[in-house]
């Protein structure tokens, strides 16, 4: 039953990022900032990730299964790593205007 419920909770989550993703990709400009197309990126990481855990649910193990979810996972590293980047100018940027003072 426990496993019922947790396969129900992971489809519910697949829909609801693909929802999410394709809502965000078609009603906001995220390109037009490095932030937003990393979150983009990270949404669809998301998005296929949960996805394939649905579909190996639905149709067992595949033999490519694990390349594919090696590429996935590097997938979201590289996205973790350029959304860590991204904070960490930021956070750069914003100390430097403070140390400058008000203008």
């Amino acid at each position: 039953m426990i496993d019922l419920a947790g396969n129900v909770v992971l489809a519910a989550t697949a829909g609801l990022t693909w929802v999410f993703t394709i809502l965000y990709a078609t009603t906001t400009r995220f390109e037009s900032t490095p932030t937003g197309a990393a979150f983009f990126s990270f949404l669809v990481v998301c998005s296929l990730i949960l996805g394939v855990g649905v579909a190996r649910l639905a149709f067992g193990d595949f033999a490519f299964f694990p390349w594919v979810r090696l590429a996935l996972y590097l997938g979201i590293l590289a996205t973790l790593g350029r959304l860590f980047v991204l904070f960490l100018r930021a956070q750069w940027a914003a100390r430097r205007a403070r140390r400058r003072g008000p203008s």
